[in-house]
């Protein structure tokens, strides 16, 4: 959110002369996290949320959704590979594919690597997300919105899930977190994950963004990995840092079947071959790293 009431019109310090107005992340009510705007894209409202797009100089375009932001041109590759790609380095044969949220298309970038996939459903509420994103952010979706294989449908994903008769090899969720008045508010409940389960094949895969992870500001995520474990028999909670967020950033991988802490680095290397060198963060060598977790952060889940 933009705060004028606090008058951030802050001097800077370096060689450019001039002030920035700040965009404000509260994390608390006496703490926050500020972005320098060199200008604002794009600011408009949907039926469902309000969409704010900046530049900033130090994390690029940052796209923004009812004041939190979503994900920056600087470090996105970071959350949607880590996002996407252990999830479908586990799956066997990852042809068909279940995206829920992830408006801007990057998630969608992600499944298409691969060649193996032959249908990628993409469940989005908020129509206008996915325009603004195509216009402002193209290097996001980088095409995937037109490549046969995808199937956008603008809906509500639990009434998707409710009708559906389709099953997939692998859903992924990116969808935002159920705060008060955001449209995922009533999601993310025991409810919507077994009627998520319902939809995986039985040798299927779950991952979803799992809000923060970091020490003290991790409720949220703890809360997800104790309902997952009321639905899958594997639930493996894994974390990467995010700069633009100023957090490390939580994930969980769920599966009955394959556990992402038995693939070797050459396993995950060999599944990536195709597309590695398209890959800026995910490899064999960190999805260890990701799945490895503090003492005090295993005695909390």
């Amino acid at each position: 959110m933009l705060a004028p009431d606090l008058k951030l019109e802050i001097p800077l310090t370096s060689k450019k002369s001039g002030c920035y107005q700040f965009y404000v992340e509260w994390q608390s009510p006496d703490s926050a996290h500020f972005h320098g705007i060199e200008k604002v894209i794009y600011n408009g409202k949907s039926p469902y949320q309000t969409i704010e797009i900046y530049q900033t100089q130090k994390f690029g375009k940052l796209l923004v959704l009812d004041g939190d932001p979503q994900s920056s041109e600087h470090d996105e590759d970071i959350y949607h590979e880590v996002l996407v790609h252990p999830a479908l380095s586990l799956c066997s044969e990852p042809e068909v594919v279940l995206i829920l949220g992830g408006g801007e298309g990057a998630t969608l970038r992600e499944v298409l690597r691969y060649s193996q996939v032959k249908k990628a459903v993409m469940v989005d509420l908020d129509e206008m997300v996915v325009q603004v994103s195509k216009e402002f952010l193209p290097t996001y979706s980088n095409g995937c919105f037109e490549d046969p294989r995808t199937v956008l449908l603008i809906q509500d994903a639990k009434l998707y899930l409710e009708n559906t008769n389709e099953r997939f090899d692998c859903v992924i969720s990116d969808l935002t977190e159920p705060y008060p008045d955001t449209p995922t508010q009533t999601l993310l409940s025991e409810d919507f994950f077994r009627k998520i389960k319902s939809r995986i094949k039985s040798d299927g895969v779950f991952a979803m963004q799992a809000s923060h992870s970091g020490r003290g500001m991790h409720h949220l995520h703890r809360h997800y990995a104790a309902i997952l474990k009321n639905v899958w028999k594997i639930v493996r909670p894994y974390h990467a840092f995010i700069p633009s967020f100023y957090s490390d950033w939580g994930f969980v991988l769920c599966s009955d079947t394959f556990d992402p802490l038995k693939l070797s680095p050459e396993q995950v290397d060999q599944k990536l071959s195709h597309f590695s060198k398209n890959l800026s963060f995910y490899d064999g060598h960190i999805h260890q790293a990701l799945f490895t977790l503090s003492k005090d952060f295993r005695s909390l889940i």
